[in-house]
Order: structure tokens, then sequence, then C-alpha cells
């Protein structure tokens, strides 16, 4: 009887520790390596590499993808029409309509990388800015579909809802219900590092979240919300902590941690265009490892952001 009950606490034991391993998804910020991973990524592919991103413009990144394309992986790419691509052995497809601001890449069916991140040298390694790669089957999926659906020439309201619970893809999915539908449940603190903060229709909803006793800090990016007459930092700071990015790039971040239980983030500024004019996508998880990681994140812009 006794080894039986080894063997069925084993049993018991083992799947915890895998679930707890986190090795589906791992999670990078500035100074971790973006660059590097994401060339690595990159790299990694053995048959196909889908990207869907707002700008390729690094040196080393489209190196590699003509490497990758001449070794015979099938490249197709996504992008927005302001950044045209010299790579002949990629299929290209451009979008000019709104923003093409996507950011992901899928390698082999296999693998996802996403996040706040462009392909470009200064988002890669001087902005605020976040990248996932998983290997989670419905978020390739998900990633998956919009990516052919982008690739047929489907841009904006044209493609079809994909219906995916942990993901969705603005404008044919509305990524701003998707957002006040999660900030609807805090109850405690809301932490939100920003890029452009200009919808005064999510301003309104956080301010509604503090009169109801939810505290709300707010971390912006310091040149775009100085300088632009739509940012709604002036009203949010007399109901929100609202903190401006001493970063000495931009704070690309796009994210929310909302009652450090549930993470939201993608390439979704809080801005009208960005629901209603550009191709975006907001990604959610209540996975520990991933909260976390933007919870320390988060309060490590902030600590930084008050020494000055």
């Amino acid at each position: 009887m006794r080894p039986f009950f080894l063997v069925f606490l084993l049993v018991l034991i083992i799947p915890i520790f895998i679930a707890c391993d986190n090795k589906h998804c791992l999670v990078y910020f500035r100074g971790e390596g973006i660059k590097d991973q994401t060339l690595l990524f990159i790299s990694q592919a053995k048959t196909s590499l889908d990207i869907c991103v707002y700008a390729i413009t690094d040196r080393q990144i489209i190196d590699e993808l003509s490497q990758k394309a001449n070794q015979g992986v099938r490249v197709r790419i996504c992008t927005d029409n302001a950044y045209p691509l010299v790579l002949p052995d990629a299929k290209i497809v451009y979008d000019s309509q709104g923003l093409m601001h996507n950011k992901y890449m899928i390698a082999d069916s296999e693998r996802v990388w996403f996040g706040s991140t462009n392909l470009t040298p200064t988002s890669l390694e001087d902005h605020e800015n976040n990248v996932l790669i998983s290997t989670d089957n419905s978020l390739k999926e998900a990633f998956q579909q919009n990516f052919d659906q982008c690739f047929s020439g489907l841009y904006k309201e044209s493609r079809k809802p994909l219906g995916f619970k942990m993901i969705r893809f603005s404008p044919e999915e509305d990524c701003f219900d998707f957002l006040l539908d999660e900030l609807s449940h805090a109850k405690k603190k809301v932490y939100i590092a920003m890029y452009a903060f200009s919808d005064n229709r999510i301003a309104h909803y956080l301010k509604i979240l503090s009169s109801k006793g939810v505290q709300i800090s707010i971390l912006v990016d310091k040149d775009w919300n100085m300088s632009s007459v739509y940012s709604d930092i002036d009203d949010m700071s007399r109901y929100a902590f609202v903190r401006l990015d001493v970063c000495d790039a931009l704070l690309h971040e796009k994210f929310v941690v909302i009652d450090e239980r549930v993470v939201m983030t993608g390439s979704y500024n809080y801005t009208a265009s960005a629901q209603t004019r550009n191709d975006e996508f907001i990604f959610k998880t209540t996975d520990k490892y991933i909260v976390q990681r933007f919870i320390q994140h988060f309060l490590t812009l902030w600590e930084a952001s008050g020494q000055r």
C-alpha cells in the first residue's frame, strides 16, 4: 500500500509543479534583452513566419528575415504602408486604412511573439516596452486567424470577429468594451502604464471607480501627454495618482493591472483611434507569473518617476 500511496502523491504533485513552471509564456521588458529575444524568435523559425506589425526598420531584424526567407522559410508580412520594405523573398501586404498598429509574429504555427514593441531600433532597445512569447494553443489560433484575414486583404471592419475570450482585435471586435468590462470588476487598485491617453470615456470610468474607493495610479509618456491637447492627464490628476515617465526615450507601454490579479496589454493605446480606426489588439490574462512581472515592472517605473 505504501508504494501505491507514494505514486498517488506524485500523480497529484507533479502537475502542480508543471502548472507553476510558466514555460508556456515568457515576459520581457526594456533592459531584459527584447531585441535579442526577438532575433532568437525569428532565427528559430523552421518553416514559417507570419508577421503583423506597424513598422519593420531595424537592420538586424530585416537581415534575419531575409536570411530565413532565403533558407526557404515562408515569410509573410502585414505592415503599415508608411514603412515600405525591401524583402524580395517575402510576401508583403500593406494596410493603408488607418494604422496597421498590431505587433505580433507567429513562428511555425507553434510560438507567438506579441506586445507593445515595434520592430524598429528605438522600440526594441530604447523605449519602455513589453514582449510576451507564448506557446498557448488558443492564443496561437487567435493570432493566426487574425493574420490570415489581414494577409488576405481584410482590414478593419471588413474582418470577421473571432470571439476568443483572452484577446480582442479592433475595430471589428470592441476592445473598448473588453477593457471597461474588466475595469468594472476593480475593487482595490488599478495600475496603468500608457503611451497615449486621450479617450475621455476611459478617464471618466476611472473617475467613477475612484469615487467607489478604487486607488488609481497612472503613468504616462511625458512627451506625448504634455504636448497633445487631447491628453486627459490634467483632469485625471484630480481623482487619480498621475505621474509622467522619466524615460530618456518613450514610455511606449500599453497595459493595465487590475487588483493585482489581471493584466491587459497589447498594441492598444487609450485613444478613440485605437478603437475605431486602427488595427489593434488587447490581450487579457490572470496568469500569476505574468501578472507579477507586470506589477513589478509598473512599480519600478512608478518609483523612478517619483524621484525627479
